[in-house]
């Protein structure tokens, strides 16, 4: 029968580690790269990889599809689609209690909300130093979007993060982070920009953000909005220059 879950690599158990590989080109359910850990107890190492172009037919995670204790560092998570008429979590799907950092999430698609990372079910994000860039969706939220059960609260929080160029064709956008019911949401030393619309936030739910670059502007310690100086989006440097240029040794 059909594969509903981790065509890729599918993870079970506690202390286990992937490492250093390219999971490319899978086709199947919830988390077609890479799936499981859903024991809450449960760590995973998730370290090194290339996850890309894998094809999720289900409503949630075409790349990544995780529950437990993880930690996902220093990852190219790519190219990843979910292929149903609607769905969340283009790229990274988030049960449980994440730390991520270091990863670059990039081209990824999904239907509805959640291009690059989507955070449910009472899951938890700490992300640092993550570049997400050119994530998309049909409707709305192509960065990190964020939603709840009926009983327990969802959380992102993003420290020195940048959320680039994310693009969904409705007005509604929330194309940098998008907080659904009952979903916290906090940012800190963040670069948002070419999003179009970088913040929605449901009246149930409620974001913090200080120190803060972003096109859309926040209220907030130290946030401001300006053209944060980028050397080469075309070729997908988001480094940063000065007014007068970029430093090149001869």
């Amino acid at each position: 029968g059909a594969i509903t879950s981790g065509a890729g690599v599918w993870v079970a158990g506690n202390n286990h580690r992937v490492l250093n590989n390219i999971i490319r080109n899978n086709h199947g359910g919830r988390g077609a790269g890479l799936s499981g850990n859903f024991t809450p107890s449960d760590s995973l190492l998730v370290e090194g990889n290339l996850i890309e172009n894998n094809i999720g037919y289900d409503d949630h995670g075409a790349g990544v599809y995780l529950g437990g204790y993880v930690t996902i560092r220093n990852n190219i998570i790519s190219g990843n689609y979910l292929q149903n008429s609607y769905g969340w979590g283009g790229g990274v799907l988030i049960l449980g209690i994440a730390h991520m950092s270091f990863n670059v999430i990039k081209n990824n698609f999904c239907p509805t909300y959640g291009g690059a990372v989507f955070v449910d079910d009472g899951g938890i994000a700490y992300m640092d130093h993550e570049l997400i860039y050119n994530n998309r969706t049909s409707l709305y939220g192509a960065g990190i979007a964020v939603d709840n059960t009926a009983t327990d609260s969802s959380h992102v929080y993003l420290t020195n993060c940048t959320i680039v160029n994310n693009y969904s064709p409705d007005t509604l956008g929330g194309n940098a982070i998008y907080l659904d019911n009952s979903s916290f949401g906090t940012l800190r030393n963040c670069v948002l920009a070419g999003n179009g619309d970088d913040f929605y936030i449901n009246t149930s739910s409620a974001l913090t953000v200080t120190y803060t670059l972003s096109q859309e502007g926040f209220t907030g310690q130290g946030n401001f909005t300006a053209d944060p100086l980028f050397a080469d989006t075309l070729n997908e440097d988001f480094h940063f220059k000065s007014k007068g240029g970029r430093y090149a040794p001869k």
